[in-house]
């Protein structure tokens, strides 16, 4: 008991030591090396815990050489076997919406684009996700008055930003509804 309670005392001294010794959860992210290559997916050990299969169509490219290191979600864990299944697309997903969030925050300005146009506004493309920009988030230099502006003006607009790279921010995202909305305001 002495022993256990001088080890819990070294390592409260000691967080990220604490944090490093702590096993991973269902929905952790996790950082796992390759260690074998297979038909059907890749062997991933998460050092010091556990070893892992990912399926080939959870990875997002080819399959990656063995010795590298990749972002997983810890889905399944299986005691008996002492193996694990993991995501990387997961990982990919969560990773892509943090990095939004952390942009829209610090009101990170984006040099984007456009893709495509509607009666609504600018579509942009941000790391394979569609992002919208309504017409009322564009900026005075690009729409300088409501007044006297009927849809055939505005489709005129838009259209004119089409082969132009605008400086956006993020306003707002809905990871759940797969939702990015820009403004250049």
């Amino acid at each position: 008991m002495a022993v256990k309670n001088k080890f819990q005392a070294f390592l409260d001294e000691r967080p990220e030591l604490k944090q490093k010794l702590k096993p991973p959860k269902i929905g952790d992210l996790v950082e796992g090396e390759v260690v074998e290559k297979m038909k059907n997916g890749i062997l991933v050990e998460i050092p010091g815990f556990i070893f892992g299969f990912v399926p080939k169509e959870e990875l997002e490219r080819e399959m990656p050489k063995v010795g590298e290191k990749l972002c997983l979600v810890l889905k399944k864990f299986f005691p008996k076997r002492g193996m694990a299944l993991f995501s990387a697309k997961e990982a990919k997903e969560r990773l892509f919406w943090e990095d939004l969030a952390k942009r829209m925050s610090a009101q990170e300005k984006l040099k984007l684009k456009p893709v495509d146009f509607n009666r609504g506004g600018l579509l942009f493309e941000i790391s394979g996700m569609s992002a919208f920009l309504p017409w009322y988030y564009l900026s005075k230099e690009h729409l300088p008055s409501f007044e006297d502006l009927n849809s055939e003006k505005l489709q005129n607009i838009l259209k004119g930003l089409m082969d132009k790279e605008l400086e956006v921010k993020i306003v707002k995202i809905n990871q759940a509804q797969k939702s990015i909305i820009l403004s250049e305001k």
